[in-house]
């Protein structure tokens, strides 16, 4: 049953609804996706509303998700995803919006708009299918794990601004890729490609993130080279892999600037750097609580007042996710459906139907 909105415009927007035996189960339903296309919003319901707003869109729409578990979509349009955030937010009464299973994003190449994620939980695994004219964003979210790697080798950059990735980011060696990643956290950064195929070129910036665990190894999959295109600033470096019993020291191609390695007793992990003079080791616990991507809150990757005056990056402000201009933060920005109410008397026969934007 589809219900139209009026008035996005006003935070508190009532709909009038006729009541329908179909309808009956539909409206108790908690779960709501609204899709906004050219000034008028619709609204769908039940686990599989993503799906039906995808299928109803247009590029160019926007899809707006209440907290609840939603049945993931692969998405084949230039969409924006908005919903009530990674986290419970028990300030504003709600909690997450989790998309339910793996998905892909493969907008066709000739499409001139970009897909935008903010503000959902998904602990599987996004891939991507075609290559994209506009880079992809995520904003806000949980990711399990992001995966560019595909058949179709696709030349597609990606932006993740402050994001939590729990397992992976794996870049592409037989594409061409950009990923600019600030403020984030990233369990592991991956490359992996085929030596039967061309050798494309990809690069990874992160700024003001923490990188969980540095391994070459999982850098340095095509024909032995590693990702020389990496560079790091402000950022925390916390634990490092071992080869041979040995600590492993990054390429010297790679670039770190005003970076701490956190990894008790770990003194060399700079020691390639042709200017290592801006980074750090840090001997003492910097973070005030324990990274943990599995229990994220706003506390979680926050450093000890201590070390966020004694670690500081190359704009001044504290190394890490809570540094730079764009502090990390798991609160959705932009408008969002926190409420959903089916009320129990009618009007004019009709049943009330009240969704709240803000």
């Amino acid at each position: 049953m589809i219900k139209k909105i009026e008035d996005m415009n006003k935070k508190m927007l009532t709909i009038a609804v006729l009541l329908a035996s179909v309808f009956g189960v539909k409206a108790q339903s908690s779960l709501v996706a609204t899709l906004t296309h050219n000034g008028t919003t619709t609204a769908y319901y039940d686990v599989g509303a993503l799906a039906d707003a995808h299928t109803a869109a247009a590029d160019g729409d926007i899809i707006t998700l209440s907290s609840g578990t939603f049945t993931a979509v692969n998405i084949t349009k230039a969409v924006t995803i908005r919903g009530a955030g990674m986290m419970t937010d028990n300030e504003r009464g709600t909690t997450a919006t989790i998309l339910q299973g793996n998905f892909s994003i493969g907008v066709p190449a000739e499409t001139d708009g970009g897909v935008v994620i903010e503000g959902i939980r998904n602990t599987a695994t996004v891939t991507f299918t075609t290559s994209m004219k506009k880079a992809p964003v995520f904003l806000k979210s949980y990711l399990g794990s992001i995966s560019m790697y595909s058949t179709n080798y696709t030349n597609t950059d990606i932006i993740i601004s402050n994001c939590v990735i729990a397992s992976s980011l794996t870049l592409h060696y037989n594409c061409n890729q950009q990923a600019t990643i600030v403020n984030s956290y990233i369990n592991r950064l991956y490359s992996s490609g085929k030596n039967t195929v061309n050798r494309g070129v990809i690069s990874a910036t992160l700024t003001n993130c923490i990188l969980n665990n540095y391994n070459q190894n999982l850098m340095s999959v095509y024909q032995n080279e590693t990702l020389q295109r990496l560079t790091m600033r402000n950022s925390i470096i916390r634990n490092v892999d071992e080869s041979d019993g040995i600590k492993v020291t990054p390429d010297a191609s790679q670039q770190f600037f005003n970076c701490v390695c956190t990894e008790s007793g770990n003194t060399t992990f700079f020691s390639n750097m042709a200017d290592a003079s801006g980074n750090a080791y840090a001997t003492e616990e910097i973070f005030a609580m324990t990274p943990d991507a599995s229990s994220i809150s706003t506390e979680t990757m926050k450093l000890t007042a201590s070390a966020a005056a004694a670690y500081k990056g190359s704009d001044g402000t504290q190394v890490g996710m809570y540094g730079g201009t764009n502090p990390f933060s798991p609160m959705p920005s932009n408008p969002r459906v926190s409420a959903f109410h089916v009320h129990t008397s009618k009007v004019n026969d009709k049943l009330n139907v009240t969704i709240t934007v803000e």
